[in-house]
């Protein structure tokens, strides 16, 4: 079986209707946190998210159910116009914790690297997250999502991710074309001294299939 982690980022107030999009739809539990969408005013807003409060829906579950489930997102919330908001999911290798899955070693994992979409993560100390989107902005990134590692969301009894950030922190998540992610995640490294003992991490995800992406 193959699982992913889908990811919708709507604008604020939205995020509990994207839960219950899905759970309508078979997936069993989701996350939702807050953040703040950002974008370079200097070129077109290619992820159609500006300097605004967002939610952050996220959620584990098998691409068959998953793909439908997102796909209703998608039509229900009207994102194929601007400013509504983005899709995307990610493929997953396991899941550890989840009360819906045991499947650590029955994960199907494809050796093709042919995304065209890479999700790079940035984790800092709070108040450092706008110099990371600055710092990629500069490398080529259109736009980037700042999430407040406190976070606020549906405490619901079944959870996909039951994890804790701690509060100082801000994570960055940039989606971006495969071609650019070396000079991006480079610009951030060498501008926020990442390589620096307590300065912060990145890491970059495949992204499977995106929904909502905007050029302006």
């Amino acid at each position: 079986m193959n699982l992913d982690l889908y990811c919708a980022i709507v604008n604020d107030g939205l995020g509990r209707k994207v839960v219950k999009i899905l759970k309508n739809n078979g997936v069993k539990g989701a996350t939702l946190f807050k953040g703040k969408g950002t974008i370079n005013d200097k070129i077109a807003a290619f992820l159609g998210l500006n300097d605004i409060k967002k939610d952050i829906v996220i959620s584990g579950c098998d691409q068959e159910t998953g793909d439908r489930a997102i796909l209703e997102v998608y039509k229900q919330l009207k994102l194929s116009k601007p400013n509504r908001g983005i899709c995307f999911s990610v493929p997953l290798e396991k899941i550890i914790g989840s009360s819906f899955y045991h499947l650590d070693n029955n994960i199907k994992k494809n050796e093709e690297d042919n995304m065209e979409y890479k999700l790079i993560s940035v984790i800092v100390d709070r108040g450092n997250g706008e110099s990371v989107v600055d710092a990629a902005s500069k490398a080529g990134a259109n736009g980037a999502t700042i999430i407040n590692a406190r976070g606020s969301g549906i405490h619901e009894t079944q959870k996909v991710f039951n994890i804790e950030i701690e509060p100082e922190k801000e994570i960055v998540i940039i989606l971006v074309k495969s071609s650019i992610v070396d000079q991006i995640t480079e610009a951030v490294r060498q501008d926020m001294k990442i390589d620096e003992p307590g300065k912060g991490i990145i890491f970059v995800l495949d992204v499977r299939q995106t929904y909502g992406l905007y050029q302006g």
